[in-house]
């Protein structure tokens, strides 16, 4: 997603939102105190300032549930947002939630079951590789290189589309093996997801419902129909049976779908299911293809105002390559002993 919206002018954004349609459904990931990764997750001053923002353009700022029985009944979506935040991490807790708190404004928190049932919380591949990345040699990344896995020269997206395409989005027992050994060098990433505790904790505020995300966040168009139903059903149920305002709503992992992995959510249960794609949903939306506005550091107040706005969804589109996400094809060649850790 573009950083900025500098090729719309800024004097034009205004009146392109009054006179046509706009809201939408924005989608966080971890919230911080300093920048990390800041093409992924925000910090609460930004945060704060996107919230600032749709106040002060007299935004209604609802509940996903909410957004979702609107569309049902064909009721008005227009000025109408709704706040979401995937993977549950802690910041959320530590930091967000008190910002939500001072803006009242609520928000749907979509779990990775199996990161959240871990003692402590879980980690995940792409804020570790990352740290690791950032802290590492050339020399010292010789460990991801032996285990099949070359990232020195990828970018950020490359990078995510890489494991995606090699292990369905779960990392191989080789490169998992590799990462831990530097991870002894340089250390484990702070980022990290809720604990079943800490989920209890965050549940406590009226303000926020949880939704799932399935249980080990794998890219669901390369798994079978029974496994993607089984990722879907059982985060659910493992949430069902623990929180409260659980509703079944599915956030996408990576954002990925195929038509197969919609009705997959259709059969365990699902009465929505959201991507990531950079762009606003509009009026009329599929429950189960409802693209979501990925907001994180690196987006100011004209990006969101230009995401949030139904004339320019298809020139969105077209810049994204598309009406629907495509699912990543690996670059370096899989070698026979690639295969996903165990989940």
């Amino acid at each position: 997603m573009p950083s900025n919206s500098s090729w719309i002018p800024r004097a034009v954004l205004g009146p392109l939102s009054r006179v046509f349609g706009y809201g939408g459904v924005i989608a966080y990931h971890d919230v911080t105190q300093a920048p990390f990764a800041p093409a992924m997750h925000v910090t609460v001053d930004t945060l704060t300032r996107q919230l600032e923002f749709l106040a002060s353009e007299r935004y209604h700022v609802i509940p996903l549930r909410e957004l979702i029985s609107r569309r049902r009944t064909g009721r008005s979506l227009r000025r109408c947002v709704a706040l979401t935040f995937d993977d549950a991490y802690h910041g959320v807790l530590a930091f967000g939630c008190a910002v939500l708190e001072r803006f009242q404004v609520p928000a749907t928190v979509f779990v990775a079951t199996r990161y959240a049932n871990e003692k402590g919380g879980g980690r995940y591949w792409w804020d570790r590789i990352g740290w690791v990345v950032s802290r590492s040699t050339r020399d010292a990344g010789a460990e991801l290189r032996r285990a099949g896995l070359d990232l020195w020269d990828m970018s950020s997206e490359e990078m995510r589309a890489e494991i995606i395409a090699l292990g369905a989005g779960r990392l191989t027992g080789p490169v998992e093996t590799a990462l831990a050994r530097l991870e002894e060098i340089v250390g484990r990433v702070p980022e990290r997801s809720l604990a079943e505790p800490e989920l209890h904790e965050l549940a406590r505020s009226e303000l926020i419902d949880f939704g799932c995300h399935t249980e080990s966040h794998p890219a669901l168009p390369l798994l079978s129909e029974d496994e993607q139903r089984r990722e879907i059903r059982h985060s659910y149920t493992w949430l069902a049976d623990r929180l409260p305002r659980v509703h079944e709503f599915l956030a996408y992992p990576y954002g990925l779908y195929d038509t197969r992995t919609a009705q997959a959510a259709r059969d365990a249960g699902m009465e929505a299911a959201f991507s990531i794609e950079g762009r606003a949903a509009g009026s009329r939306f599929d429950l189960f293809t409802c693209p979501r506005i990925g907001m994180a550091e690196v987006n100011g107040r004209n990006s969101l105002a230009l995401r949030l706005n139904w004339l320019l969804i298809p020139l969105l589109a077209w810049r994204n390559g598309g009406w629907h996400p495509r699912t990543p094809r690996p670059r370096t060649p899989v070698s026979s002993h690639a295969h996903p850790v165990p989940s």
